[in-house]
């Protein structure tokens, strides 16, 4: 039950949390690492150097700046990160790319990080059984509590299954 609470303990940065100087890739790994490392109870790799690499590479992501990786692009990391795990990178990308065409990034990912976060608490939560009650605004909201729901799903499992063969 400890790598659960770990997972439980997650909390993403808000938009004014996220460095807006940017950071050298280095250091961009340092802050996914800490940021995320609450989802690291299954892999430990969530993200590398290789696969920023090809991120950039593939126009997944905006080139650094001056070789440094500004707030948008660490916004957008933080989400591809969190969701490669259940959903293929295209698809999260073709994701990003609507919600950067419909909305401002910033709101965007602000939205993101409070239906992550209540999903995180439906999912997550001490109570032996869900009592799921949640008002979408709009489709995205959906889309992404959908998303969170099936990562916790995934992760709670996996981990659940990894401590049963541990007994």
């Amino acid at each position: 039950m400890e790598k659960i609470r770990r997972l439980a303990s997650i909390e993403l940065p808000n938009w004014g949390e996220i460095p807006s100087y940017g950071l050298y890739k280095g250091e961009l790994l340092d802050y996914l690492k800490e940021a995320l490392s609450p989802l690291c109870v299954v892999d430990r790799n969530v993200i590398t150097s290789s696969m920023i690499d090809n991120y950039v590479k593939l126009d997944y992501i905006e080139k650094p700046v001056n070789k440094k990786y500004m707030r948008s692009t660490i916004a957008q990391l933080i989400v591809i990160t969190i969701f490669k795990q259940v959903i293929s990178i295209e698809d999260i990308v073709k994701g990003i790319e609507i919600e950067i065409e419909n909305f401002a990034f910033k709101e965007s990912y602000q939205d993101f990080v409070g239906i992550f976060t209540c999903a995180k608490k439906d999912f997550l939560n001490t109570n032996k059984n869900l009592n799921i009650k949640v008002n979408f605004k709009e489709h995205r909201d959906k889309v992404w509590y959908y998303l969170a729901a099936s990562l916790f799903t995934k992760l709670y499992t996996k981990i659940s299954i990894d401590e049963s063969e541990e007994k």
